[in-house]
């Protein structure tokens, strides 16, 4: 009996894990939802799927520094979350979600802030994540398309947590 519900429940994750694409930047990948088409024109950092959600993807990374140095970077990305990061989120709509730290299960810090707005008299929403690497490296991620942010953090986030740096 044991047996067959193990084979049931793992048979329901299937889709779920095959669901998802790796996508590399240099020193850093995260499994990302199927079905994202790269946009032609974007240099290879954004994406849309048939319901016209739209992430762009900046990634930043940096040489072999001293612990001191990778400090600096990590307090430089951290500065630039609670200021400029903020403040072009606003942009963006009214802010639903207010700036949160968290740190993830790689070590990473994350910083995100969840907007809603309109495009016409359609709702739309945006989510910003930045993800700092323990080594000061940065990761941006800007996903945006149709309907409220309520709607999509649950999904989003729990896809920044398959992160993975691959740092010294």
């Amino acid at each position: 009996m044991i047996a067959i519900r193990t084979a049931i429940f793992l048979s329901c994750l299937l889709p779920v894990l095959a669901a998802a694409e790796n996508w590399a930047f240099h020193d850093f990948s995260i499994q990302w939802p199927d079905g994202y088409q790269r946009l032609a024109g974007s240099n290879g950092s954004s994406w849309r799927n048939s319901e016209r959600i739209g992430v762009t993807v900046d990634v930043l990374g940096h040489g072999p520094m001293d612990k001191a140095m990778e400090q600096d970077q990590i307090n430089k990305w951290s500065n630039y979350a609670h200021g400029e990061f903020s403040v072009l989120a606003a942009r963006h709509g009214d802010i639903v979600f207010p700036l949160k730290q968290e740190r993830l299960p790689s070590g990473s810090i994350l910083y995100w802030i969840g907007v809603d707005g309109h495009q016409g008299s359609n709702e739309h929403f945006g989510l910003l994540f930045l993800d700092i690497s323990p080594h000061g490296r940065l990761a941006q991620f800007v996903v945006e398309g149709p309907g409220l942010a309520k709607d999509h953090v649950k999904e989003f986030r729990s896809v920044i947590e398959t992160e993975h740096w691959h740092e010294q």
